[in-house]
């Protein structure tokens, strides 16, 4: 289901929440988080401001780089405090209002319509200058939501092993992408990104190689992973199931022949049955050529234990 179709729905269960909703506590300077979200929802309504939503956890690193970094940036406070009714919300306490708007990955910030109509949802960390410029965007402004569109899901229709590259006869490596231009130096928290830090959508979409971009990046399924873009982000959030490894990135053939579950390669990627799927080595990646239907049962076997 995609964000844009999912957004009127959750309008109607945020509206239906707001009695059951835990919020954090209000800050004693900065940012007065609003401690109440039926409270705050009844202030959006009497004031015209739109309700900014904080989703967050105490375990989320990036989470708390933004409260320490980007909401305490001048001005965001100033931002945030003349244009919304600020709340945070401890997404633990609140899975179904993340559910409700959609929330899948932390931190995510979210701008709510005094009408209770999401009308911008940020996914990702966000430096003090990206959060400001989307703030601009509906802030002083008329809160319409901004037409943001996302790319079509193509979903892919292959029925055999499918080489990501070239047409040999058996599956090949990922291509790598030229290494991008130096860029300015980022303020990035040291993270350990999984699947070595390749965006996954541009596996499976483009078939390539790409490394991920540090600004773009979410916790999922317990792993942290980036993309090459927030373009890749988002369609990456809108179908997660069509672009997650299978086996979260563990290889088939050790899983069915050694009963272990070994991280596989991203450069040793295929796509079978539409599905993506890394291997420890080459030797690995031959072995499951050769019988591929075993392995993937196998696997789908293991992964449901």
């Amino acid at each position: 289901m995609s964000i844009r179709k999912y957004f009127p729905t959750a309008a109607a269960v945020f509206a239906a929440m707001l009695l059951t909703i835990s919020a954090g506590t209000a800050s004693a300077a900065g940012i007065s988080w609003r401690s109440s979200l039926q409270a705050a929802a009844e202030e959006s309504g009497r004031t015209g401001k739109p309700l900014l939503l904080k989703f967050t956890a105490s375990w989320c690193g990036y989470c708390r780089k933004m409260k320490a970094e980007t909401f305490s940036d001048p001005r965001i406070v100033e931002h945030v405090s003349d244009c919304f009714i600020p709340i945070e919300v401890d997404a633990d306490k609140n899975p179904q209002l993340m559910q409700a708007v959609g929330v899948k990955g932390l931190p995510t910030t979210v701008i709510v319509s005094p009408e209770l109509k999401v009308v911008r949802k940020l996914t990702g960390y966000q430096n003090a200058d990206q959060l400001d410029q989307h703030l601009t965007q509906v802030c002083p402004a008329t809160h319409r939501r901004s037409a943001d569109s996302a790319p079509a899901v193509t979903q892919a229709g292959a029925t055999s092993a499918q080489p990501v590259a070239g047409n040999t006869g058996r599956p090949a490596p990922f291509p790598q992408d030229p290494a991008p231009p130096a860029a300015a130096p980022q303020e990035t928290a040291p993270v350990d990104f999984s699947f070595a830090g390749r965006c996954l959508v541009s596996l499976v979409d483009g078939q390539k190689l790409a490394q991920g971009d540090p600004r773009f990046s979410i916790d999922w399924r317990h792993r942290k992973v980036c993309f090459a873009s927030r373009t890749e982000m988002q369609t990456f959030l809108q179908n997660p199931d069509r672009y997650w490894p299978q086996l979260s990135g563990g290889c088939p053939v050790t899983a069915v022949d050694e009963n272990a579950l070994v991280d596989g390669q991203p450069e040793l990627g295929v796509l079978f049955r539409g599905k993506i799927w890394f291997f420890r080595s080459e030797a690995d990646l031959v072995r499951f050529e050769q019988n591929p239907a075993r392995y993937v049962d196998g696997a789908m076997k293991m992964q449901q234990r």
